[in-house]
C-alpha cells in the first residue's frame, strides 16, 4: 500500500476474464486474488456468455419478435443464488433490470441504434460488479466496494460500439481509487461527456484495466482461463506444452491485431505508447493465480506463432475502392484484407459483422457474407514462407505474405482444414526454430 497527499495509491490492478466466471463456483478463486493485498483494483468483465445474450435479445427484439429479460435473468440466476445478495445489491441488480427492460422497450418501440446497443451491453459488466463485489465483501470478508462507472470517472468519445477512453479520465480514477479497501470496478465500459453510456470494444476490459493501471503507475494483472500466452491454441494443437515466459510488447501488439487472444488491439497500443514508464503486465491463469504466467515486455525479441480463428466470417465485394475507402472512412481494422482483380474479400470476427454489415448498407455498398472460411496467421522467419505458402495451398482460398516487416503469412482456408493445417504448420515451425 502507497500513501500520497490525496489518499491510497492501490498496490496493482487486476481484471477478472469473463470466460473465468462460466460458473458461479468459479468465483472462489477470487480468494487467492484478494489475498494478494488488502488495497487493489478489481476490474471485472461480463459473466461467460452474457454480453452475447445481450445482443441476441437486443437484435430479436428488433426484428419483432416476443422476447424479454426472461432469459438474461435465467442466466444470472445461478450468481446470484450462489451469492446470496445483501439487501443493498439486491436492490442495486433489481434497478439494473428496470432499466434493461426500458432499454428493450425503447428497441421494441423504435428499433436499435449504436448508442441503444451500447447501453443494453452495459448491464453485464455493471450487475457483474455488483454481484463479485458482494461476495468478495459476504463471502470472503475482504473489506471491498463497488464503483460504477459515473463514480469511476472513465470518460470516452461518442464512438458508439468501440470508443475510445479520453485522457481527462487519468484524473479522474487517481481521485476515485484513492480509497482503502478492494475497489470492484467495471470494465469494458464508460461514459461520453454528454453521459450517454458507451463499450470499448470487445475485450475492453482489458482496455479499462491498463488504463488503470498507466494512470495509477501501478502493476497490471490479467487473469484468464489459460496459463499464460501459448504459441499456439493448445485447443487445437495438443502438442503444445508450454508457454512463453516474456513476449515482447510490439508483437504483442501485432498479434492481438491478428486474432490473437492475447490483449485487446487498444490495450496493446495504450502500453506500446506508455512503454518509457515500463509498465509491468502480467498474463496468467485465474484458477492458478500464483503461477508465473507471461509478461509482456520490450524484449526486442521475435516469437513464433500459429494464430486460428474459426469465429469468423469474410464479406466480399466486387466494389473494391468502395470497401477501401469505407474501411478508411470508418477506421476499421479486420483481421485480414485479401484483393483481386475481381474483387475484395476482408476477414472480420464474428462479434464485429453486425456492426459492419449496417455500416455497409448504410455506405451503399453491395456484398456478401460467408461462413465457409476459417482465418491463419503465421508469424516466422522469412526463410520459412515457401515451405509454408506450399503447405497451405491446400484447402485455401487466399494466401497473402502481407507484411514482411513482421514476417508474418495469412491466409483464409476453409474449415474442413483448419484443425489438421495449424497441427501441420505448428510443427513445421517449432521444428525449424
Amino acid at each position: 500500500m502507497h500513501l500520497t497527499m490525496q489518499g491510497i495509491i492501490p498496490t496493482r490492478v487486476a481484471k477478472i476474464g469473463g470466460s473465468c466466471l462460466r460458473d458461479p463456483t468459479q468465483l472462489e478463486h477470487l480468494n487467492k486474488i484478494c489475498s494478494f493485498s488488502k488495497n487493489q483494483v478489481i476490474v471485472v468483465s461480463a459473466v461467460s456468455g452474457l454480453t452475447d445474450l445481450l445482443i441476441k435479445t437486443a437484435r430479436e427484439t428488433n426484428e419483432g419478435f416476443n422476447t424479454s429479460t426472461s432469459a438474461i435473468r435465467k442466466h444470472l440466476e445461478p450468481f446470484i443464488n450462489y451469492v446470496d445478495p445483501d439487501i443493498e445489491t439486491k436492490q442495486k441488480i433489481s434497478s439494473l433490470f428496470i432499466e434493461l427492460d426500458s432499454y428493450f422497450k425503447e428497441v421494441a418501440s423504435s428499433g436499435i441504434s449504436f448508442a441503444l446497443l451500447d447501453s443494453i451491453q452495459t448491464f453485464g459488466e455493471r450487475v457483474t460488479t455488483e454481484l463479485v463485489s458482494c461476495f468478495i465483501k459476504k463471502k470472503l470478508l475482504f473489506n471491498a466496494h463497488s464503483l460504477d462507472i459515473d463514480s469511476l470517472g472513465i470518460v470516452s468519445d461518442e464512438r458508439y460500439g468501440d470508443a475510445d477512453i479520453l485522457p481527462e479520465s487519468e484524473r479522474n480514477l487517481r481521485n476515485s481509487l484513492n480509497r482503502k479497501g478492494i475497489s470492484v470496478v467495471p470494465g469494458f465500459i464508460a461514459k461520453s461527456k454528454k453521459n450517454n453510456f458507451t463499450t470499448l470494444g470487445r475485450n475492453g476490459s482489458d482496455y479499462t484495466a491498463v488504463f488503470i493501471g498507466i494512470s495509477l503507475r501501478i502493476p497490471i494483472y490479467l487473469f484468464k482461463d489459460v496459463k499464460g500466452v501459448y504459441p499456439a491454441n493448445p485447443k487445437y494443437v495438443r502438442a503444445v506444452d508450454h508457454i512463453i515466459e516474456e513476449l515482447d510488447i510490439k508483437q504483442a501488439l501485432m498479434l492481438s491485431r491478428k486474432g490473437a487472444k492475447i490483449v485487446c488491439d487498444k490495450a496493446m497500443k495504450l502500453l506500446v505508447e506508455n512503454h518509457h514508464l515500463n509498465p509491468k503486465v502480467v498474463i496468467t491463469s485465474y484458477s492458478q493465480p500464483d503461477s508465473m504466467g507471461t509478461i509482456l515486455t520490450p524484449t526486442q525479441k521475435s516469437q513464433s506463432f500459429v494464430i486460428g480463428n474459426q469465429e469468423i466470417a469474410t464479406i466480399s465485394s466486387s466494389e473494391r475502392e468502395k470497401v477501401l475507402s469505407f474501411l478508411r472512412d470508418n477506421d476499421l481494422h479486420p483481421l485480414a484484407v485479401f484483393t483481386n482483380s475481381h474483387k475484395i474479400t476482408i476477414a472480420v470476427e464474428k462479434s464485429k459483422l453486425h456492426m459492419c454489415e449496417m455500416l455497409l448498407q448504410k455506405a451503399g455498398i453491395n456484398y456478401e457474407t460467408s461462413y465457409q472460411y476459417s482465418y491463419l496467421a503465421l508469424f516466422c522467419g522469412k526463410q520459412h514462407h515457401h515451405k509454408i505458402t506450399a503447405l497451405l495451398r491446400n484447402g485455401c482460398i487466399s494466401v497473402s505474405e502481407v507484411d514482411a516487416t513482421h514476417e508474418l503469412v495469412e491466409a483464409l482456408i476453409s474449415n474442413q482444414e483448419f484443425t489438421s493445417l495449424q497441427k501441420n504448420l505448428y510443427t513445421l515451425i517449432m521444428n525449424a526454430t
